[in-house]
């Protein structure tokens, strides 16, 4: 499983980045949210996607994290 890096085109807070599932919420240009998600399958992923699309976030961008078998991300 991989994790994942989605840019919003809304700036959301640590609560809602909890709520959407996703683990880390970083600070980026002004209006716009990066989330670092926990690994996931493909299933996981059109979940989080969906969550987004149903709370009216624009989505931006979504990066793959591959997954390092000798313990993080690469």
């Amino acid at each position: 499983m991989d994790r994942y890096e989605i840019t919003l085109d809304a700036e959301i807070g640590e609560r809602r980045c909890r709520d959407l599932g996703c683990e880390r919420l970083a600070a980026t240009a002004p209006g716009t949210s990066r989330l670092s998600t926990p690994p996931l399958d493909q299933a996981g992923l059109h979940g989080l996607l969906r969550s987004v699309r149903d709370a009216g976030l624009g989505l931006v961008a979504v990066s793959r994290i591959p997954h390092d078998p000798h313990g993080g991300p690469r």
